[in-house]
Parts: structure tokens; C-alpha cells; sequence
């Protein structure tokens, strides 16, 4: 299963190829990436390996992206300014068969030799957090580590939750499936009331009661439930 999965793990990889990330770097990690999603694939759910094992190849690269690349908050005429100065400098380094000084560089872009004494003691490899990763779309800022957000587990665990609910509801009755939903908060990020329900639906109050008991009957099949019984446990118990 792993072994089938290399090539993807060299497309993602490439992707995020780019100045400061050695390629065989990003493929050893992608790989470790890949091993991770191995270990947590549940091949009961329906899924395929390669859809499932991308996310964990990705978190993986953009971890590894993160540890060799320094990010700096920097704002965007100083990131500006400093991608000028390593040009410059890099350009006149191949011009006079030696290292420009402080001053050289200052007089060809007209940044104040402060500064530029400033831009060269930066790290090699920093950049702004609204730069590009490697040839992706995808910005420094998007790969930062977030204490607040979800993590990897949590996000496929919400995500195949969403696909075992709505498989269970593909059992209703398209309207039936229509008030469980507003009911709960799956149409619009919000639950409803039934009064608010039969509004939207063009119904009594009384009538979306009848409908969501009529569908409340239908999902008390164990059959139909079962699959959502473990997502009541800890996502890590998968």
C-alpha cells in the first residue's frame, strides 16, 4: 500500500520545491507523511488509500517546509526592500568577481546603507508570511502553525463524520433529509427551529414535526445508525 502510493508522495513533494528545501528532504518527509496515513487508514469507511494518505503527505511536507524555512513577520515594503538587496547583491557579486559592500549595493538600489546592513544580517532562507511556498499557491502564512486550529485528526474526523451522516440521511426522503439538516446546523452553520423551518420550506410548524419524526423513525434502524456510533468515541481510538 505504501509502496504504490510513492509517485504521489514525489508529485506533492515537488510542488513545494523551492529555494532553502532540499527535494529529497521534502520526499523523505512526504514518505514519513505517507507511513502515518497508513497507520490511521480504516479501509471500512469506503475510502481509498491515496485520497486519505494525501492530507497526512501534505502536513508532513508542510511541516518540513516550515523547520527549513525561518518565517519572519515582515511587512510588505521591508520584504520588498530585502528581496532587492539580496539581488542586488547577487547580481554585482557576478559583475565585480567579488563581494559587493554595504555602501556598493546602497548607491544601486537607493536603500539607505542602514538598511541594507539591516536586509543582509536576515537569515538566509526568510521570508514573509504572505510569500509563496515553492511553485504553489499556497503562502507561508497558510502553513503556520495555528495553536487554535483543529488538527490533522481532527479535521478527518469531522470530515469523514460529514460523509457517514450524510450517507446515513441518503435513506430519507429528499425532504425528510432537508429538515435534519436545518435542524442540526448543516445548512448554514446553524440549527433551526421548526417554526424557521416551515418558514424556508413553505410549511406549518406542524408539518416539519411530522417530517422529522416520519425521519427520526427511519434513522433508528441499528443498521442505519451503527456506522455513526464510533465518532462518539475519541478520534484517536480509530
Amino acid at each position: 500500500m505504501v509502496k504504490s502510493n510513492v509517485r504521489l508522495v514525489i508529485s506533492i513533494a515537488r510542488e513545494f520545491e523551492g529555494p532553502g528545501m532540499e527535494f529529497s528532504d521534502l520526499i523523505q518527509e512526504g514518505m514519513q507523511g505517507l507511513i502515518r496515513g497508513a497507520e490511521k487508514f480504516d479501509a471500512s469507511k469506503g475510502f481509498r488509500f491515496s485520497t486519505y494518505s494525501h492530507w497526512w503527505i501534505k502536513q508532513a511536507i508542510r511541516k518540513s517546509v516550515l523547520e527549513q524555512t525561518q518565517i519572519i513577520r515582515l511587512p510588505a515594503h521591508m520584504a520588498e526592500a530585502s528581496f532587492r538587496v539580496k539581488e542586488c547583491r547577487r547580481r554585482l557579486h557576478r559583475q565585480l568577481k567579488r563581494l559587493p559592500t554595504n555602501e556598493e549595493i546602497a548607491l544601486d538600489t537607493g536603500v539607505p546603507a542602514r538598511r541594507v546592513e539591516a536586509a543582509m544580517s536576515l537569515p538566509r532562507y526568510t521570508v514573509s508570511l504572505t510569500g509563496k511556498v515553492g511553485c504553489t499557491d499556497v503562502t507561508y502564512q497558510e502553513i503556520t502553525p495555528d495553536t487554535s486550529a483543529e488538527t490533522a485528526e481532527e479535521v478527518l474526523h469531522r470530515w469523514f463524520m460529514k460523509k457517514d451522516v450524510d450517507r446515513a440521511l441518503d435513506s430519507l426522503s429528499p425532504r425528510e433529509k432537508q429538515v435534519i439538516r436545518y435542524r442540526f446546523g448543516m445548512e448554514g452553520g446553524r440549527p433551526r427551529t421548526l417554526h424557521d423551518i416551515g418558514q424556508l420550506m413553505g410549511v406549518s410548524r406542524e408539518r416539519i414535526r411530522q417530517i422529522e419524526m416520519g425521519a427520526f423513525r427511519k434513522l433508528r434502524s441499528q443498521k442505519r445508525v451503527q456506522p455513526l456510533q464510533h465518532y462518539l468515541q475519541p478520534a484517536e481510538s480509530w
